[in-house]
């Protein structure tokens, strides 16, 4: 009787569903893209990856990185297939870290001070040649206490990423030449 409970717990745990995945993004994938007069457009990335703290890529739902190779898919469409130019996307800088900050009362937690460093380059060449490049750099600043729940820390992950595609899009996008659009 003992093990058929057991079994039967098991069972029905196994059934349960699994919650929704309410990290999200905004990577413009249901937006109208940006359409570039040029035959390609590449997305590359040129991160390193660090597994050790301070940074904290490896415990995101999504990498910095992922998110504005995402976006730069989503957001740039190649318009003429026999024109000589090219669009080259590149993330230069792309990383998340963490740091402990004290706080003057001995009675209140510490905080985790999250900062999200970033740098892309929009570059337009012909025949190896640039004719233009755009470059978006900053970073995004978060503090929240060190206790917090993990829902609390994806809420704010996900605030400075959804923050970090807004500028570069606000950035890059109304300052690409008329010729190459």
């Amino acid at each position: 009787m003992k093990y058929g409970v057991l079994g039967l717990s098991l069972l029905l745990g196994a059934c349960t569903a699994l919650p929704l995945n309410t990290f999200n993004v905004n990577t413009y994938a249901t937006q109208e893209p940006v359409y570039l007069n040029v035959s390609v457009v590449d997305t590359k990335s040129d991160v390193l990856t660090y597994n050790r703290l301070p940074h904290i890529e490896k415990d995101l739902p999504i990498t910095p990185n992922d998110v504005l190779l995402d976006w730069a898919h989503n957001r740039f469409k190649a318009t003429n297939i026999t024109s000589p130019i090219t669009a080259e996307f590149t993330v230069l800088k792309a990383y998340m870290t963490q740091t402990q900050t004290p706080t003057p009362k001995w009675y209140v937690l510490d905080n985790t001070t999250y900062r999200l460093d970033y740098d892309v380059m929009l570059q337009f060449k012909q025949n190896g040649k640039i004719l233009h490049t755009q470059t978006a750099t900053g970073w995004e600043e978060y503090a929240i206490p060190q206790k917090s729940t993990l829902f609390t820390k994806e809420n704010t992950w996900e605030k400075m990423m959804n923050n970090m595609v807004q500028k570069i899009n606000d950035k890059i996008v109304p300052k690409i030449p008329s010729e190459f659009r």
